[in-house]
């Protein structure tokens, strides 16, 4: 449907741009206006033909006969408007929809006659049909349709007074400004504006798609996904554990709620409402009073977790929301809007999703875009699945009220974002994409993963398909054979001994409590607790000397702190004071720094009771590794993973303005570990993306609901 180069449609109302496979904008649709004004008036095609070819060779070389030849009566205006509506070279037509609308407003409906411009060819003449006259109120019937018709031309397509399907379907490619790799999309409802964050800080950019410009809103990043307003006023900004909105206009975020669960996703209702999900919840927020009130719970006591996504259907009536089930099955849910009773379950896998007015139910599993009729009667999807586009993001795709569809590749932010879904991936190693090799080892659903301090092993956490929970497994690196080391789908945040012997690990015991355990690294023999909490443990490291154990302890966006343990006593002292966005502790290879995550940034303080603390990211900056050897911080910063050169042997202090980017590609990777001596990486990367290390393309696609109600129609 979405071959690249491909069009779609009815080829006699193509411009020769878009007969050429050229880029498109307005004038195109302007251009099949003016085709449809000369078949208005005239009776006929202004390029026909028995066959494709010949259309398409009359729209890029020939000129169609003058109206006021195939008609009397046509106000010579009119035949210069078309005249110009169907110029072969966009620059020459009508710039804008409000320019012909000014035009056609101002026509004079008396006046009528040919002029020698008009005049068509001697051959021409004699082959013509006889002039035939019209009425002057047909010729005013269609100027009022054809104003009524500019008014509602949009960008991509021509509203909804002609049947979508009946209309051309095609696909583009846009590249951000500067080299930027979109992560989180969003459509205006007219389909005029794209707004997308940037994998580099999460900050959101607004593209206007008729002139190409871009431009960032302020005080903006670390945005996990986005949502316009029905008036394409405002913006939903998702972050981790709150919701925000910000005018499109521009000016300053506002928080309109926080969350006890990570990564939230809110949507519109209207321009006063919007749902938003929390803990096992859809909620309802009013933007007027501030009410919030549940909507739906998830069933726990049948095997519901949680219920995420929730959006309103075109005709507000129903709602639908992800039920995520334990282990490893998900559910679309349909929910009476405003009541939330549940109507109906759809067994449609891990997807996120979006419900057109067209009918149909648009949805993204394992980064597979696809569609097929929705039954709004039975709240039943069922039908001919088609198949729009692969390497689609979770969080990186919109579908605009008008039939805009626009979509970005799968990129880093699928694997913060995606609270409820670990997608599935490849162990590489190496220093970039001219230099990367995949490991053997089976495709799976690889975390956090750290390498030990020989070189020779790997532990890593595998994930169920949607997080109902992860153990901890140990490869080698040079036969690619796993061993198991935790069971029951409670291990995470792996960690060597200095040893090498060891293996420490944060166990989730059934009573809640978080426990710090330590697993002989070969599997033999009983694990150990060295630790244990009522709040929540995660991303513990272990000093060289074996003396220290840095922990998260708390939520780990809201209020968290880092916590010293002494493996020996269980003793404990404050590492990191409490703060938003404390996370991943890990100690330099001598011990003597620490550094961790604070706000979206990599900060370094020394272990001891000396003050002192340094920004070595320098802006934002995710899960900080250091070298084997000490001499430099690694982190990641959007689709990339960085190095900052620093000097840790006496008073810390960086070593570069800036940092330097070692592992770059479009299909991002948040999960590494530094290899031992060899000054190389080993990354999770998407299985089936490969790398790539030119621009990201946004894709769009032009009356997609046309397109796809062509190949599966609703049957109503």
């Amino acid at each position: 449907l979405t071959r690249q180069g491909s069009t779609l449609g009815t080829v006699a109302y193509m411009s020769p741009e878009q007969a050429r496979g050229q880029d498109v904008d307005s004038r195109t649709d302007l251009y099949s206006l003016g085709t449809m004004l000369y078949e208005m008036v005239s009776g006929r095609l202004p390029f026909g033909g028995d066959y494709e070819q010949a259309i398409l060779y009359g729209i890029l070389n020939e000129d169609p006969d003058p109206l006021t030849a195939l008609r009397t009566g046509v106000p010579m205006e009119m035949e210069r408007i078309t005249h110009k509506l169907l110029s072969k070279q966009a620059e020459y037509r009508y710039q804008t929809a409000a320019d012909l609308i000014a035009d056609l407003k101002a026509m004079d409906m008396s006046g009528s006659g040919t002029t020698r411009r008009s005049m068509p060819a001697t051959a021409a003449v004699t082959t013509a049909p006889a002039p035939r006259t019209l009425p002057k109120w047909v010729y005013g019937a269609i100027v009022g349709a054809l104003v009524l018709g500019a008014a509602g031309a949009w960008m991509f397509g021509l509203g909804r007074s002609v049947p979508a399907a009946s209309l051309p379907s095609v696909r583009s490619e846009i590249f951000p400004e500067g080299g930027r790799v979109p992560q989180a999309l969003a459509l205006s409802p007219d389909g005029s504006q794209l707004a997308y964050s940037d994998a580099a800080d999460g900050r959101v950019w607004i593209r206007d798609l008729e002139s190409g410009s871009e431009r960032d809103l302020p005080n903006t990043s670390n945005v996990i996904e986005l949502d316009f307003s029905p008036d394409g006023a405002w913006l939903l900004l998702d972050q981790v554990y709150s919701v925000q909105r910000i005018p499109v206009a521009g000016g300053s975020p506002v928080t309109l709620v926080t969350t006890e669960s990570s990564a939230p996703h809110s949507s519109w209702v209207d321009d006063q409402t919007i749902l938003f999900d929390d803990l096992a919840s859809i909620h309802e927020l009013s933007l007027v009073s501030g009410e919030v009130r549940i909507l739906a719970t998830a069933d726990t006591a049948n095997g519901e977790l949680r219920l995420i996504y929730g959006r309103i259907a075109p005709d507000e009536r129903q709602f639908l929301a992800l039920i995520v089930r334990d282990p490893m099955e998900s559910q679309v849910g349909f929910y009476t809007y405003p009541d939330g009773e549940l109507l109906a379950k759809a067994d449609l896998g891990n997807v996120t999703f979006r419900p057109a007015s067209s009918g149909h139910l648009l949805t993204v599993e394992n980064s597979v875009l696809s569609a097929r009729p929705l039954n709004p009667g039975t709240a039943e999807v069922s039908g001919t699945e088609i198949l729009l586009a692969e390497r689609v993001s979770e969080t990186g795709w919109d579908l605009s009220p008008g039939g805009l569809l626009a979509w970005a590749p799968v990129t880093s932010f699928q694997f913060l974002s995606s609270a409820r879904i670990a997608p599935e991936t490849r162990l590489a190693m190496g220093r970039g994409a001219d230099n990367t090799e995949f490991l053997p080892v089976p495709v799976d659903h690889y975390g956090k993963l750290r390498v030990s301090p020989d070189g020779s092993r790997m532990a890593v956490e595998k994930w169920l398909p949607n997080d109902a929970g992860s153990d901890i497994w140990v490869i080698d690196l040079s036969t690619g054979i796993r061993e198991q080391l935790t069971f029951d789908n409670t291990g995470r945040g792996p960690t060597w001994s200095p040893d090498g012997d060891s293996l420490l690990a944060v166990i989730t015991a059934p009573d809640g409590m978080s426990r710090l355990d330590v697993f002989a690294a070969d599997g033999s023999g009983s694990a150990r607790t060295v630790y244990l909490d009522s709040q929540t443990l995660a991303n513990p490291s272990w000093s060289g000397d074996g003396n220290l154990i840095a922990v998260v302890r708390g939520n780990v966006a809201n209020l968290s702190e880092i916590l010293f343990v002494d493996p020996a006593t269980a003793t404990t002292r404050a590492g990191v004071e409490t703060a938003r966005g404390v996370d991943d502790p890990v100690f330099s290879p001598d011990g003597r720094y620490l550094a961790f995550g604070r706000e979206a940034g990599i900060f370094v303080r020394p272990t001891g009771s000396e003050g002192g603390e340094w920004d070595v990211s320098q802006g934002s900056g995710l899960m900080p590794q250091w070298a084997p050897d000490g001499s430099a911080v690694y982190f990641v910063n959007g689709g990339r993973i960085m190095r900052m050169p620093v000097d840790a042997k006496g008073r810390f202090r960086r070593l570069a303005v800036a940092a330097e980017v070692v592992v770059q590609n479009g299909v991002q990777s948040l999960y590494y570990s530094p290899l031992p001596q060899s000054g190389e990486l080993i990354f999770v990367q998407g299985p089936d993306y490969g790398i790539e290390t030119g621009p990201v393309a946004i894709h769009l696609l032009s009356n997609a609901l046309g397109a796809i109600g062509r190949l599966a129609p609703v049957v109503r």
